[in-house]
């Protein structure tokens, strides 16, 4: 949906041109119009284009299958590897890493890295270097928390014994780290307050601690981006919101600014010189999500802005390649689930909100991680039938079935045409498929070639193949959904977008009406050459 422009400096231009052309019309103001009217058309098509450009999402993939209480959770992405830990009740509470290779296609099991009365672990991933710490409780009073930390060098294969990192003789909790290249940043509640250090040695040696507060603190949050470090977090009493950043890698650190709001579970993600922070602020039981950004690396911001009639609370927020992404969980029809936000130039304008869940149960504490164009979610699921929490994980996939052989689900695959291939005449689409449960095979492939439209079948099951006849298609682009059946279940739709050209098609390979984006491009170069046209005519009856 397209929700605002910037573009009324070059409307008021246009319209105050036309207004005065009655005199004598010049060349400058000619090509003042051509280079408005283009930029306006540039506007139109890259908001609408990136508006358009919907998120595709896999089904939920249930992590655990035993019984659990998961506490805060973490996830890194770093290409197919995703890596995943949290905290849990089994076992005498445990804290849990399990990782997929594949980009959530299969995962590994459960690798416990300590099982003794922990929590709210937080992980970094460098390369093979992967580093976790957690609070561990050492003792039978509540000051008696401890920070404890392992760390693997070959992925996640193996893992070192765990270690006490920071002694908190009153209280040492809520650790994040954060890698920025080869240095790893380390933040945590030190005594009440917020303490920093930093290793250049993947973990095995530190700086020595710093208290970045001068207040005592309730949440905190880290983000780094190459030199800098950026923290915020909340005063204890108040909720008050305050920042504060490194730009020599923790070295030497800027004065402390209040950001002149309260809030509570503030998160913070930055993307080269823009800072964003997200936070929920709790009114009379009702909690209101809210966004703060500064695109000077922290120097100014902008006032904190309320996300619409929004009743949500615990936001994510990451960034990447300039889209933001927000996840949140709010109430729906009694129940908690989870929901996500986009911005894809860099917090300006928003989408509309996406329901990630549909639960019976409660879906709660979503955590959210980003590589490259795709969006990885976990998030904690409370079973009201077992009385018991599981977790969850969902990603943006290139198609869907791109997750089914973590199911039982058939799965399906095209050898050819290529997605986004030009076809037309006679198109021979072929492909593979398999069942997944060793006791089924595959006893058909479906074909059709709208939302709407029926199913064909196709030829074969294992080996398979659809003879299309695009001579009577429309010229652009069409949609494919193809599937497998195995006698109990369908496999998940594997979509094939094509662009068909016809014989006398001409050139023109895009359907503007179903190109949204081209369509509108196309009405703005029709205003052009209409604004052209008035000019002309206008000279030229000023001329007589």
């Amino acid at each position: 949906m397209l929700r605002s422009l910037n573009g009324s400096s070059i409307m008021y231009s246009l319209l105050w041109l036309l207004k005065n052309v009655q005199g004598k019309i010049r060349l400058m103001s000619i090509f003042v119009v051509i280079v408005s009217t283009l930029l306006l058309i540039s506007s139109l098509f890259s908001i609408v284009y990136a508006s358009e450009e919907e998120n595709l999402w896999s089904g939920n993939v249930k992590l655990t299958y035993d019984a659990i209480n998961p506490h805060p959770k973490d996830i890194v992405v770093d290409g197919n590897n995703i890596h995943i830990v949290w905290g849990e009740d089994r076992n005498n509470a445990s804290i849990i890493y399990k990782r997929s290779e594949d980009g959530g296609r299969t995962w590994t099991n459960d690798i416990s890295l300590d099982s003794i009365s922990v929590a709210g672990p937080t992980i970094a991933v460098s390369g093979d270097n992967i580093f976790v710490a957690w609070t561990k409780d050492c003792g039978t009073t509540e000051a008696n928390f401890d920070i404890y930390s392992t760390r693997s060098n070959d992925g996640g294969k193996t893992w070192e014994k765990e270690k006490k990192l920071i002694d908190g003789s009153e209280w040492a909790a809520v650790p994040i780290v954060k890698y920025s290249g080869n240095i790893l940043h380390l933040i945590w509640e030190g005594d009440g307050y917020l303490r920093y250090m930093k290793s250049a040695d993947n973990g095995a040696t530190w700086t020595e601690p710093k208290t970045i507060s001068n207040t005592k603190i309730g949440y905190l949050d880290m983000g780094v981006n190459e030199n800098n470090v950026h923290v915020v977090w909340t005063e204890m009493n108040s909720n008050y919101l305050y920042y504060r950043k490194s730009v020599d890698n923790g070295d030497t650190w800027d004065n402390i600014k209040g950001l002149g709001c309260t809030s509570f579970g503030p998160h913070i993600a930055v993307d080269e010189n823009i800072i964003h922070i997200i936070y929920f602020y709790t009114v009379e039981m009702v909690g209101k999500i809210y966004y703060l950004r500064s695109i000077d690396n922290g120097e100014t911001w902008n006032e904190s802005e309320k996300f619409g009639d929004i009743l949500g609370a615990v936001p994510r927020i990451t960034t990447s390649n300039g889209t933001v992404n927000i996840v949140y969980e709010t109430t729906v029809n009694g129940n908690m689930e989870i929901y996500y936000r986009k911005s894809v130039d860099g917090g300006v304008h928003w989408s509309d909100d996406t329901r990630l869940t549909f639960d019976e149960d409660d879906s709660f504490d979503p955590v959210i991680a980003t590589d490259h164009d795709y969006v990885y979610v976990v998030w904690a699921d409370y079973n009201f039938t077992e009385n018991w929490c599981y977790v969850y994980f969902k990603r943006t996939v290139p198609y869907l079935g791109f997750l089914t052989e973590n199911t039982s689900l058939p799965v399906i695959h095209v050898i050819s045409p290529n997605r986004w291939d030009i076809v037309d005449n006679i198109v021979w689409i072929n492909g593979t498929a398999y069942a997944t449960n060793p006791n089924l095979t595959i006893q058909k492939i479906e074909i059709r070639f709208s939302d709407l439209g029926e199913w064909q079948t196709a030829n074969g099951t294992a080996n398979w193949s659809y003879c299309w006849n695009t001579t009577n298609e429309h010229d652009g682009y069409h949609q494919l959904f193809i599937r497998a059946y195995d006698g109990a279940s369908y496999s998940e739709y594997y979509v094939l977008p094509l662009y068909v050209r016809t014989e006398g098609g001409g050139g023109l390979i895009i359907d503007t009406l179903s190109f949204p984006p081209l369509k509108l491009m196309l009405v703005g170069i029709g205003v052009f050459i209409a604004i052209i046209l008035t000019l002309v005519y206008l000279a030229r009856k000023s001329k007589k």
